[in-house]
């Protein structure tokens, strides 16, 4: 398996919407295996520009998603 950071801006919009940070996704098929997303509480109030959750898929491994964000976070200065 291949996997691709893709659309990673390093924040989400305003509005009270939740936005995704970055999503990885596979190659071959072009689906989204991973997201990170900003953390609210559930009365929608958002934790901070880095208090962040990880979304992975069943079947994906773990430890290479989070592995991936840490570095392209490190690497970009976004973390």
């Amino acid at each position: 398996m291949r996997y691709k950071m893709d659309d990673c801006s390093g924040g989400g919009g305003g509005g009270g919407k939740q936005q995704a940070w970055c999503r990885i996704v596979d190659v071959a098929t072009g689906a989204v295996v991973a997201e990170v997303k900003g953390k609210t509480t559930a009365g929608g109030v958002a934790l901070g520009d880095y208090v962040l959750t990880l979304t992975v898929e069943p079947n994906v491994d773990h430890a290479l998603i989070m592995g991936m964000v840490l570095v392209y976070g490190l690497m970009n200065h976004t973390m």
